[in-house]
């Protein structure tokens, strides 16, 4: 990492956001041998894929596995493109989920054919669960896309199955879109089965931050620099161009391209200005809807845990089989936490360096709406209360007791720390009518300034790591395309049409 002081006058590409879109950016244009600078206003890389320490705890900040990383799968290749599949030490647990619904509890195993296996045990009258799965893992992807161009995953779902309960299995995972299946791309949806859930629980060794920090060691490998509590805080612009950026308010950095890996409406609304944006893309902007936020408890408990649960596993708890309801309550309805969901997850089973001896580190997740400060300064402890008696009725007996660290983080955090709009957890949401490049694409209105990452849509939806690369690789592969320097980035299935 560089100082301010250390920061050169010009650059071929400034890079705004240190999050895996932009890690990976920087990754393939410092390979291509351009002259890179990645701002980032937090003082560690990584954004959502980070870490953080209370205590002897080490804590994910959002990211709770790595997917996408069989043979062949998008961030195994990007590994193996840049050398670094054998420098990132993983665990991988199995199951890696469990989903626990009113009357069925059920582990979401690592093996296709196990899934099928314990889907096929418990709802005998259905015929067609692996042939789902099948369709999902091994439809070619133009062929996925246009079968089911329009189409809802709730479509899908009904296309196969028949039964709710089993429906509500396949639902509850799309919380990592926090979109009901009513309401989410079918396309996006199968493709999130297909990068993470059909292929996840991948952990690394020292928390996810060690992804990150080796993105960002390969960044300095090649030669580019990244400046941590560097906050561009003005795109430069001269004519109709992009010429750089101005971070903390003080210091020009001239370049001949902007990569924004940030927040659309940041980037467009208050480091460009809408007085340099046409005014049809400043409508189109102003009617899209954002993903949903949440509210994150992380707790360091005073013993181990993992034997008296039924899987060391993120667990997934629900109240009731209507999972649309929940998510679409969180995400349009006025909010108030019902204690019906949460989603826990356990970084120390996976990596016991992450808590002391004979203690346990934990977060719980629950879907939130964004709020004003004030709202959340008096409500977001007394909703963590019951998020954490919620846990405690249903999976973990006595849990009150044996917390001694608790941090609460509210959306107001999430945007404190990520600056992105309203907290949105997966940027834009995957709404067929909002997953298509067209909407906010990668090659903005102002020339040479292009987006990568969750805000910058893609017909496999906004959300996931390996999406975040995906949209590296896209974004890197159209500035490469028109430079004299040789290009790197090889040819990858990847989930776009």
């Amino acid at each position: 990492m560089i100082k301010s002081t250390q920061v050169q006058q010009k650059y071929d590409v400034v890079i705004i956001g240190a999050g895996v879109a932009g890690l990976a950016c920087g990754c393939y244009l410092a390979k291509a041998g351009l002259k890179i600078l990645i701002a980032e206003h937090h003082y560690v890389v990584g954004g959502c894929c980070s870490s953080f320490k209370r205590g002897r705890h080490t804590f994910d900040v959002g990211v709770h596995f790595l997917g996408s990383l069989r043979e062949g799968g998008i961030i195994d290749t990007f590994l193996k493109e840049f050398d670094l599949r054998d420098k990132l030490e993983l665990s991988r647990t199995d199951p890696s989920d469990f989903v626990m619904l009113p009357q069925h509890r059920i582990p979401l195993w690592n093996e296709p054919e196990k899934i099928q296996k314990e889907l096929s045990q418990l709802f005998p009258q259905e015929k067609r669960v692996g042939e789902f799965i099948q369709f999902v893992i091994t439809t070619d992807l133009k062929t996925l896309f246009r079968t089911l161009y329009g189409q809802t995953f709730k479509d899908v779902l009904d296309s196969f199955f028949l039964r709710e309960e089993l429906k509500a299995f396949f639902k509850s995972f799309l919380g990592n879109f926090g979109l009901a299946s009513d309401n989410i791309s079918g396309y996006s949806a199968c493709v999130l089965f297909r990068e993470y859930v059909f292929d996840t629980g991948y952990y690394p060794k020292g928390s996810t931050q060690a992804f990150s920090n080796l993105l960002a060691d390969t960044v300095e490998d090649y030669g580019g620099h990244i400046l941590l509590q560097g906050e561009v805080t003005k795109i430069l612009i001269q004519g109709s161009s992009a010429c750089g950026v101005e971070v903390n308010g003080n210091l020009s950095v001239k370049s001949d391209l902007v990569i924004s890996c940030c927040d659309a409406i940041l980037t467009y609304f208050f480091l460009v200005g809408k007085d340099k944006l046409p005014l049809n893309f400043i409508t189109r902007l102003e009617s899209l809807k954002r993903s949903i936020t949440g509210l994150v408890i992380y707790l360091g408990l005073n013993k181990q845990i993992g034997e008296q649960l039924p899987y060391k596993a993120s667990t997934w708890i629900f109240d009731t089989y209507d999972i649309d309801g929940i998510y679409n309550r969180i995400a349009t309805g006025d909010y108030q936490y019902q204690s019906d969901h949460a989603i826990c997850a356990f970084p120390s089973f996976y990596d016991r360096s992450l808590a002391p001896e004979g203690k346990e580190t934990m977060y719980i997740i629950i879907g939130a709406q964004w709020k004003d400060k004030e709202y959340w300064k008096e409500h977001k402890d007394q909703i963590a209360d019951a998020a954490i008696r919620y846990v405690e009725q249903r999976l973990i007996p006595g849990l009150s007791d044996l917390v001694y660290i608790r941090e609460v983080g509210s959306p107001q955090t999430i945007f404190r720390y990520t600056k992105s709009y309203q907290g949105a957890l997966y940027g834009w949401a995957s709404t067929p009518d909002q997953s298509r490049r067209s909407v906010v694409p990668q090659k903005t209105p102002i020339a040479n300034l292009y987006m990568a990452g969750q805000w910058a849509t893609l017909e496999s939806g906004q959300s996931g790591v390996s999406t975040a690369v995906y949209s590296a690789r896209m974004v890197t592969k159209v500035i490469l395309s028109h430079t004299t320097t040789s290009r790197v980035i090889t040819q990858v299935s990847a989930p776009m049409s």
